[in-house]
């Protein structure tokens, strides 16, 4: 088999609005994602899965605010790491981003968000094994894998101005939870998927809506799921979450073996080949959200 390293990197400084702490611990979890998803090995002795951080700051000699949020990020790495089992193997430290200048003759002082780039190095056994995120066929089942205890708070539904009563605090990490289905995604268990993409920016809608693109596929979600489907749901964002795609044959087998590892699942839905998604307000053409999506912002 042909091996291939694989690279991925998580970085979320908007959490730090609210707790460094989080914004690590999520900067962490979506590098390490990020390489699983396109299917690296994890959770046997001889994985090999590594990390890299990547401090950017304000000078925290200054401002004893930006002392502790420095220390509780590096609380946060640590505690990450430690649950994963997973070692930090180099890293880079910039603290000093501040600008001071004028402004109408008065003084100014421009500092960057606390933020903390996780690089993840991985390592794919048999390159056939590398898979990609894009739905392949109609009529594939989709599933939402992972605790998926979503938050608006720090999102992007809330960096683009918009707020709701559902935003609630930053999405809590379950690493008991990672670990068990981060271990079924390094495995051979789990070849049978036909894609996987973690749910990062924009939430669950914008994961399976991007999904669609490549093959021209449209979406239908489960009754049961969109009858229950809130704000947080659709546009949340939060840890240890993944979109997935099977083939109806696999479907029973797999929600069994994902049932008893212990590994928390939902089904979303279903692809189709009429290029539409329904949703509350109406049905949208696919081809509006890749318009969307393709233009600058």
């Amino acid at each position: 088999p042909r091996v291939a390293a694989i690279v991925g990197v998580g970085i979320l400084p908007e959490y730090s609005r609210y707790d460094t702490y989080t914004m690590a611990q999520a900067s962490l979890d979506e590098a390490v994602r990020n390489v699983l998803a396109s299917g690296a090995e994890y959770g046997t002795p001889e994985s090999v899965l590594a990390l890299l951080d990547n401090f950017c700051w304000p000078d925290p000699l200054t401002n004893p605010k930006v002392a502790g949020d420095l220390a509780r990020a590096g609380y946060g790495l640590r505690d990450a790491a430690n649950a994963l089992g997973l070692p930090f193997v180099s890293g880079k430290d910039s603290m000093k981003n501040d600008f001071r200048g004028k402004k109408d003759g008065q003084s100014v002082k421009i500092s960057v968000l606390p933020t903390v780039l996780v690089t993840a190095l991985g390592r794919i056994t048999d390159l056939k094994r590398a898979r990609t995120s894009e739905f392949k066929r109609a009529g594939d089942r989709v599933f939402l894998l992972g605790p998926h205890r979503f938050s608006l708070l720090g999102s992007q539904f809330e960096r683009v101005g918009l707020s709701h009563p559902e935003a609630r605090p930053l999405p809590p990490a379950d690493w008991a939870a990672a670990k068990r289905l981060y271990a079924w995604l390094g495995s051979d268990r789990s070849t049978r998927l036909r894609s996987c993409a973690d749910i990062s920016e924009g939430g669950t809608l914008v994961a399976v809506t991007e999904s669609l693109f490549a093959y021209r596929l449209g979406f239908e979600f489960d009754p049961a799921w969109s009858a229950e489907a809130n704000l947080s749901d659709y546009f949340g964002e939060g840890l240890h979450s993944f979109v997935v795609s099977i083939g109806p044959e696999h479907e029973i087998d797999l929600i069994r073996e994902w049932f008893t590892a212990g590994i928390a699942f939902t089904k979303l839905g279903s692809t189709t080949t009429k290029r539409s998604m329904p949703l509350p307000g109406g049905s949208v053409p696919i081809d509006a959200f890749e318009s969307a999506w393709r233009t600058p912002s």
